[in-house]
């Protein structure tokens, strides 16, 4: 087996980031995966943060058994693939830093997705 260290969330999305990217073209990806971030690794589940609902319902809809198939392959196991809205409010000063950490992997903000989706959402009622 070659993941000899204890997987993280983090590695774990690194890896099914990186197979999202090798698959989709670059405006997809930064669509649909580049504010995304590893939110929780357990035993039976991975969570994934995203942005927004919407996102949240694309993904579900169009690239969740993509997602399941690479973190799959990386753990050498079958894991449940959870998707989290982003959403400010109670938690959001621990949300802040991962944001800005995935933002620097690239794709964030440019074109096709708003800098900022967490402000436009806050925008509408």
């Amino acid at each position: 087996m070659e993941h000899t260290t204890e997987p993280t969330a983090e590695r774990l999305w690194d890896d099914v980031s990186s197979r999202l990217q090798e698959a989709l073209n670059e405006t997809t990806y930064a669509t649909w995966f580049g504010d995304a971030f590893a939110g929780d690794l357990g035993n039976d589940a991975f969570s994934l943060v995203v942005p927004n609902d919407f996102t949240r319902e694309w993904i579900e809809g169009h690239f969740l058994g993509f997602v399941k198939a690479a973190a799959r392959d990386s753990l050498g196991r079958d894991i449940r693939v959870t998707r989290t809205g982003r959403d400010p409010g109670p938690n959001a000063a621990e949300v802040q830093p991962d944001v800005a950490a995935g933002a620097d992997r690239g794709g964030g903000g440019g074109a096709g997705g708003p800098a900022r989706p967490h402000e436009t959402h806050q925008g509408l009622k």
